[in-house]
């Protein structure tokens, strides 16, 4: 959380290079999905979602959803991520979600697009990424 400090800004000091990035992979029952929207292929993103989704016992067990182009920083849903906890990953879950982060993120108009469209653009993005997460959720329960 403390990495991101502004647009295009890190904590990384002035003689300090990133070097390497380490991600694990996902265990079974876990799925994962990243969406963006962009003017162009290759342009920075206007909006992004990246998802993590847990699944056990026919429930969502724990989820992460983290939405970028929507601030300086990137934005943790945590109030999304409440209302995923316990239920069916399903459609109508999955809709709640989608409110809850149009609800949350606060964007800022900017001369590409307006906030109303940020806004619009992240909750359809985590909804679509928490479908697709909860569908690799399910085959990687079948791989195991």
């Amino acid at each position: 959380e403390g990495f991101f400090s502004g647009y295009f800004s890190t904590a990384i000091e002035a003689n300090e290079m990133l070097t390497e990035v380490w991600l694990r992979n996902p265990a079974p029952g876990q799925g994962w999905a990243f969406g963006e929207v962009s003017r162009r292929q290759g342009d920075f993103a206007l909006v992004g979602a990246v998802t993590l989704l847990s699944v056990a016992g026919g429930q969502i067990a724990d989820s992460r959803l983290v939405l970028f182009g929507v601030g300086g920083t990137p934005f943790r849903a945590t109030a999304a991520e409440a209302v995923l906890k316990g239920a069916k990953p399903d459609a109508e879950a999955f809709r709640a979600a989608e409110a809850k982060v149009k609800e949350s993120v606060n964007p800022e108009n900017d001369v590409h697009v307006s906030a109303d469209y940020r806004r619009h653009v992240a909750g359809v993005l985590a909804r679509r990424g928490l479908q697709e997460a909860a569908g690799r959720a399910a085959s990687s329960r079948g791989a195991s």
